[in-house]
């Protein structure tokens, strides 16, 4: 189980060097949006980390498509992964204008899921 968590801690930080790095170059992210990117990336976490435990869980079944009805730790891993640079691409790429509602409802989203985790 620690071994689960600490690799997807891993990954993230490794997908989180390369953007945290960009960002500091003289870009139009302010620190709301900073705020907001690490709220985004913790949801995703939150998310990532309680399907990882449930999935100790023989009766468990994942009900996201994307990763099937019984995903193995790396798939889980990998897509929170892509998920989480993905979410950071498009806030940057989308520009400052419209970057705090899509990170907001990525933070909601990801949110929700984990307490759908959670309670069930």
């Amino acid at each position: 189980m620690r071994e689960r968590i600490t690799g997807l801690l891993m990954v993230m930080c490794l997908v989180a060097v390369p953007v945290a790095q960009a960002q500091q170059r003289p870009m139009d992210w302010s620190t709301g949006h900073k705020w907001g990117a690490a709220a985004a990336v913790s949801s995703i976490l939150l998310d990532c980390g309680s399907t990882l435990v449930l999935l100790n869980d023989p009766n468990m079944v994942e009900r996201n498509p994307l990763l099937g009805r019984r995903p193995s730790d790396v798939r889980v891993i990998a897509t929170c992964a892509a998920g989480t640079a993905v979410t950071l691409g498009l806030a940057h790429i989308i520009g400052p204008k419209r970057r705090g509602w899509v990170l907001g409802a990525i933070t909601v989203i990801e949110l929700t899921m984990f307490v759908l985790n959670v309670t069930e």
